[in-house]
């Protein structure tokens, strides 16, 4: 996988993740408050949107360091594996 769909991937995430912000912006909030419901969809939102940029993102840092290409993706591939887990726990739980 070259770098150039490493950073198109995280520029596609930044992307979703603006659009997550306005419909979030243009949602119904008269009192002003976020309820437990809206605070969890917004941070599931904001997950699903800003996992990919942090994930690409890492892996380019990785792939850039000079450590051997095999190493730099079980690296990435590992971190990748945590953040899934722990999402998927957090929107289990919620």
């Amino acid at each position: 996988m070259g770098d150039e769909l490493l950073a198109t991937i995280a520029e596609v995430a930044v992307t979703l993740a603006g659009f997550s912000g306005v419909i979030f912006a243009l949602g119904n909030r008269a009192g002003g408050k976020l309820t437990a419901k809206e605070e969890s969809g917004l941070m599931h939102m904001l997950l699903t949107s800003f996992g990919p940029v942090l994930i690409a993102l890492f892996a380019l840092l990785m792939l850039k360091s000079g450590l051997a290409e095999e190493q730099a993706w079980r690296i990435s591939c590992g971190v990748a594996g945590v953040f899934c887990f722990t999402g998927s726990t957090k929107a289990m739980f919620d």
